[in-house]
C-alpha cells in the first residue's frame, strides 16, 4: 500500500477545504477555457515558484471558464493562478505506431498496484 485510498484523499481535502472555509471560492463541474497573462497592474515582479505558483500584482491572470452542468461561460480576473494536475487525473496512453499487434497486456502507470502480477515476466515500461 504505497498511496493513500482516494477515499482518505478525498476526506483530507475535504477537511481542510471546510477549515479555511475555502468551498465559496471552489468552482466544480468547471473547465478552464484559457489563462491569460495582463501583466502586473502594481509595478510589483511576478513571481513563477517551484511549485507551480504564480503571482504578480493585483488581478493580473484573467480565467474564462465553463460551468459544465449550465454551459454558462465567465470571465474573472485574478491575482494569482495555481496549476493543479497530478496523480488522480485521467491515463493518457500514447499511440505507438504497431501496437495493435502486441497481444500482451498494457497498463498505464496510474493502474499500477502489486509487482507480483508481472513475476517472471518480460516488461517493457515507457515514458517519464
Amino acid at each position: 500500500d504505497s498511496y493513500l485510498h482516494h477515499t482518505k484523499v478525498l476526506e483530507y481535502l475535504e477537511d481542510y477545504a471546510k477549515n479555511f472555509n475555502l468551498q465559496p471560492t471552489i468552482r466544480f463541474n468547471t473547465k478552464v477555457v484559457s489563462v491569460k497573462h495582463l501583466g502586473d497592474t502594481n509595478g510589483n515582479a511576478e513571481t513563477i515558484s517551484s511549485d507551480g505558483y504564480f503571482s504578480g500584482g493585483d488581478k493580473t491572470w484573467n480565467i474564462t471558464y465553463k460551468n459544465l452542468q449550465t454551459n454558462e461561460t465567465k470571465e474573472e480576473a485574478f491575482g494569482s493562478v495555481i496549476v493543479c494536475n497530478g496523480h488522480y487525473t485521467v491515463p493518457r496512453y500514447p499511440s505507438i505506431p504497431g501496437q495493435e499487434k502486441f497481444t500482451g497486456p498494457m497498463i498505464h502507470s496510474h493502474n499500477y498496484r502489486d509487482p507480483e502480477a508481472f513475476a517472471g515476466e518480460n516488461v517493457v515500461v515507457l515514458g517519464a
